[in-house]
């Protein structure tokens, strides 16, 4: 894990007093990594921020957004500008681009995960649209809660930034605002500029997956550019009937190209200048993989255009690379190396005439439609006056970006105060396995229970009822007591199902491997919907229990509609369930057995309630069976539609 210092040195704007900048000028440039490297920015500068600060965020895309709720998190009033007049307004109803938060991550295992855990603004692959309305709703509730925090400052063009130390100005429309203790600019990379050709910027809908109307013959279309935006292009003109999402799940889970892709990478440093194909061609060879099975489209021919002359070395992720070298290699495009110098039309009924330069050759070609994907407008340099020296220092600083991926588990506490306010869970259910089916044994937990919430002075309702009910488990009715006001819990034995398995406890082996058979387990059941209680008695983790169930309220973001299972421990987290009430599915509870099991829920469901439990360190490490949920038994789990994916982990 990178220190705060390293942190601080990486996100500071070089002799610019307490100027930040979130990432403008990394090598990795997905959604994901912005907003990771937001959340780092705040662990990094925690310490340092109190109520008593006013702090600028320029930029409300969704590094802007995270920025702002973290900083408002740690108390500070934060005045957001945005050169727009809505939050996240680039990527807000986008149709065309699939958006996956792990793919920088394949060809590991850890791509498959389609969710992101950050301590706020979480979502899960979908189209930059869907993206941006997970991230609005979940922005809209915490803004409920730090309204008085935010200062919204929308339609405003944040000209320059001046000032030192801790008293910094933005200049804008001739005005002055200030003064702020901190800047943070959070504006991310900026719009491509217009230098020529007809296709719309990145983030608008557009056309050019489909099939073109007026086709007499192949279109000739240029793509311009070797980084994601322009590799995504090329895959588009190119293959048939393209669907984004579902052609980026089904080439991710291709096993032979994830191999080859693990080997290639390693390799790749060694190819000579040049020579890439070549390169290409003899790893293919010896490593006999075949190129994907693409359904070609009959419609366009496609030409692949940037200065360096091996795009399989392109600042993009690999699996573009890989996809657009197969298309290279097997002759479905061309690609031209050079710089692109000049484009001639003489009118816009007539072709393109393009112009580029190799070395000192020149040279040129015609085409129907052009598609640029490079030279982004950098809006973090015009914020200074010697702009262009502060982005050449921030490159190189940026080069060799640390690791920065955020898990939940590195940073159990951070921002868990914040999380007590979250308003996501309904109602508890806590469980205590009985050994047998005497009527002390129950007793014996009850009175443990009364012990720890009100001590040596019970209530005489509960009293009576412990003193009155000398039954069996089985005949005990359920009961209703208050603790404090406003605040009342219930006792009840119950039932409750796991499955339990064979061999060791906790098992090794994947689960895929295991035997099951269902079982039934009798516990004392503590329900209340009050938070409070149930951190009062689980306040010194000296409470055993077994089962510890949290029912969540319907406006759960990400709830996913699938059981998941976690082959990597002995635990599965529920997910939603039936009642004869409401025949679709709903959320129900999360069954949490394990330590482990309770990672997985915040990994799995997203809850930011369950971080706040990691960061109390409770539930105590103790193991009962294995948890499915209540009422679904594994046969059920079997019977699912993604059955032998769910088993795998490959919640795709």
């Amino acid at each position: 894990m990178v220190n705060k210092n390293s942190l601080i040195r990486l996100f500071k704007v070089s002799r610019k007093g307490e100027v930040y900048q979130i990432g403008c000028t990394a090598r990795l440039l997905t959604i994901h990594a912005q907003q990771q490297r937001a959340f780092h920015f705040i662990r990094a500068i925690q310490s340092s921020v109190n109520s008593d600060q006013n702090i600028a965020v320029i930029g409300a895309g969704i590094s802007g957004l995270s920025v702002s709720c973290g900083l408002m998190a740690l108390g500070a009033k934060v005045y957001l500008y945005e050169k727009a007049s809505d939050e996240i307004h680039l990527q807000r109803g986008n149709t065309t681009r699939f958006i996956h938060p792990n793919i920088s991550n394949w060809p590991s295992i850890e791509y498959a995960y389609p969710y992101t855990h950050l301590p706020f603004l979480n979502w899960r692959s979908g189209t930059a649209g869907d993206i941006t309305t997970q991230i609005l709703e979940q922005w809209d509730v915490f803004l409920k809660r730090h309204k008085s925090q935010l200062k919204w400052n929308p339609n405003q063009n944040i000209e320059r930034i001046s000032g030192s130390g801790n008293k910094l100005f933005l200049h804008l429309n001739g005005e002055v605002h200030g003064s702020f203790e901190k800047v943070v600019i959070a504006a991310g990379y900026g719009l491509e500029r217009k230098n020529f050709g007809n296709a719309p910027s990145y983030w608008r809908n557009d056309d050019l997956d489909q099939p073109i109307l007026d086709k007499n013959e192949k279109k000739r279309i240029l793509v311009s550019g070797t980084g994601d935006g322009g590799l995504t292009e090329v895959l588009r003109l190119t293959v048939k009937d393209f669907y984004h999402q579902k052609f980026m799940q089904s080439v991710m889970h291709n096993e032979a190209l994830r191999d080859f892709a693990n080997r290639f990478e390693k390799r790749l440093k060694k190819a000579p200048k040049g020579a890439w194909k070549e390169f290409f061609d003899s790893e293919c060879d010896k490593w006999k993989i075949d190129s994907p099975a693409f359904n070609l489209r009959d419609d366009t021919q496609v030409c692949l255009n940037a200065r360096k002359p091996y795009p399989s070395k392109a600042d993009a992720q690999i699996i573009h690379r890989l996809l657009v070298a197969f298309l290279i290699r097997d002759e479905v495009i061309e690609y031209v190396d050079g710089d692109l110098v000049k484009v001639y039309q003489e009118s816009k009924e007539e072709n393109y005439l393009v112009e580029f330069k190799r070395g000192k050759e020149s040279f040129f070609k015609e085409f129907d439609e052009l598609v640029q994907r490079h030279n982004t407008i950098p809006v973090f340099q015009s914020l200074f006056e010697d702009g262009s020296k502060v982005r050449e220092v921030e490159n190189k600083k940026w080069d060799e970006e640390p690791d920065l991926r955020w898990t939940a588990v590195d940073h159990p506490g951070f921002l868990s105060n914040e999380f007590k306010k979250s308003n996501f869970e309904d109602r508890y259910d806590l469980g205590v396995k009985l050994d047998s089916d005497d009527t002390e044994t129950w007793r014996k937990k009850a009175i443990e229970i009364a012990t720890r919430l009100y001590g040596s002075r019970r209530p005489k309702t509960l009293a009576d009822w412990l003193s009155n009910n000398r039954v069996p488990p089985s005949e005990l009715e359920e009961c209703t007591f208050e603790w404090k006001e406003n605040s009342k819990f219930r006792l009840c034995v119950e039932k409750a199902p796991i499955l339990r398995h064979g061999g060791e406890d906790p098992p090794k082996s994947n689960i895929s491997s295991r035997r099951f058979s269902p079982s039934e387990v009798k516990c004392l059941f503590l329900k209340t919907s009050d938070r409070a209680l149930l951190e009062h008695l689980l306040r010194d983790d000296k409470f055993q229990y077994h089962i510890l169930r949290i029912y969540p309220t319907r406006n759960v973001p990400n709830i996913p509609s699938e059981p998941y299972v976690n082959t990597h421990t002995n635990v599965f987290l529920l997910t939603r369930g039936r009642t004869e009430a409401d025949k679709n599915f709903r959320p129900q509870f999360f069954e949490i057995q394990s330590w482990e099991g309770l990672y997985q829920a915040h990994r799995l469901l997203r809850i930011p309630t369950l971080l706040q439990i990691m960061g109390n360190k409770w539930p105590t490490q103790r193991v009962h069976g294995i948890g499915w949920a209540v009422g679904t038994t594994y046969e059920e789990i079997r019977k699912t539609s993604h059955s032998n994916k769910l088993l795998e982990w490959e919640p795709m």
